[in-house]
């Protein structure tokens, strides 16, 4: 069954994500929703895949590598570890990103 990638946050493009204050991404992969806004939900997926795009980041924030550091950390700790750096989001919230995400991708399907 083919998963429905409009109903679920399981990618963010670089207008959908919000950055951090210094101009980074952080991204939280989990299959709980963390309460946070930048999150890629594996879709029930225990060993998922994913890749990142390159396009659009600017020199000066690559400083060698798009990627600066992955950590692997329990989903009720990743408020802790990531601060105040990053939006929180409430239940209420998520639903009004995922029906924007939807509307997104049915403009993008009927524009063809």
């Amino acid at each position: 069954m083919p998963i429905p990638f409009k109903d679920q946050s399981s990618s963010l493009s670089g207008g959908q994500a919000k950055p951090n204050a210094d101009d980074t991404v952080t991204y939280v992969v989990s299959s709980k929703d963390p309460g946070v806004h930048n999150w890629i939900d594996t879709t029930g997926l225990r060993k998922p895949s994913f890749a990142i795009r390159w396009q659009g980041i600017p020199d000066h924030n690559l400083k060698g590598s798009a990627v600066r550091k992955v950590q692997l950390v329990a989903v009720d700790q990743v408020k802790s570890i990531i601060g105040d750096s990053h939006p929180s989001v409430s239940r209420r919230d998520r639903q009004t990103i995922l029906k924007e995400r939807r509307a997104e991708w049915d403009r993008r399907i009927t524009c063809r």
